[in-house]
């Protein structure tokens, strides 16, 4: 076979290859239209194993920035290994962006045009996504919010803007440097109003993480120490010798959340 012909095989077969991989991760979405966003959006859905042969209802993880396939099957992959063992089965929920800027931060930067959308994002998924899951799928009522970065600090503003919305919340390197103000004056808020918050909040970061994470998380640290509401469970762990969104933050994350024998899931 000659050169021209190896070339042809080798764009056909890579040209297949693509095709497939779209074809298959694309049936793999699921459409919603949301009117506070005023857009269609997509979601993932991952079920653990059993599913469809039991009538168990199964906790919720929910994903940020679902769109990279390869890290909403690792996300998977952990919850299937950990599920059923150290932590209880559960539906995976992956949400892709469409607009990260816009959807994640609570407040509107220069340097972001469109930042500033977090409470349309948050009633997204809390007035129509999960109701859509909660309806489809055979659901606990215990959640799990997960997010990395930007999505870290959409994770704690969600924390504190609805608290009854989420029972645990997992916030990897939470870039809070973008509004501290915003996030300190509604933590005082929720601290000093909320006496009772039978709520789980794990926070990790790198020890060489972002200075948008590492000079404002110790002071939201701090308000958490300070405020200790009964009943909040929480946990902030830096990671020695790491940097932005350490790689063990869902395995972590998910053992601190499920760990001890205070925390009582309803059948």
């Amino acid at each position: 076979m000659n050169k021209k012909k190896l070339i042809m095989a080798f764009v056909l077969v890579y040209g297949l290859g693509v095709f497939l991989y779209f074809y298959i991760t694309g049936r793999k979405y699921h459409k919603i239209y949301s009117q506070y966003l005023e857009e269609k959006r997509l979601f993932r859905v991952h079920l653990p194993q059993g599913y469809g042969e039991s009538q168990e209802r199964y906790p919720v993880f929910y994903l940020l920035d679902a769109n990279n396939s390869i890290y909403f099957s690792r996300a998977a992959e952990i919850i299937d290994k950990l599920g059923g063992n150290q932590v209880p089965k559960m539906i995976l929920v992956g949400i892709p962006n469409t607009n990260r800027n816009r959807d994640m931060l609570p407040t509107k930067s220069e340097y972001m045009i469109s930042s500033g959308g977090a409470d349309k994002f948050l009633k997204f998924i809390t007035r129509e996504l999960i109701p859509l899951i909660d309806k489809k799928y055979r659901t606990r009522d215990f959640r799990i919010l997960y997010g990395g970065s930007d999505a870290g600090l959409f994770t704690v503003y969600s924390l504190l803007a609805e608290p009854g919305s989420f029972s645990a919340y997992i916030a990897v390197s939470p870039s809070l440097g973008h509004c501290p103000a915003l996030i300190n004056g509604m933590a005082d808020q929720l601290f000093s109003t909320r006496k009772l918050l039978n709520k789980i909040l794990y926070i990790i970061y790198g020890e060489h993480d972002y200075p948008l994470v590492t000079m404002a998380v110790p002071s939201f640290v701090n308000q958490l120490r300070e405020a200790n509401p009964e009943g909040f469970r929480w946990k902030a762990m830096i990671i020695k010798g790491e940097g932005h969104i350490p790689v063990a933050s869902q395995y972590n994350g998910l053992k601190f959340i499920f760990s001890g024998s205070r925390l009582k899931l309803k059948k």
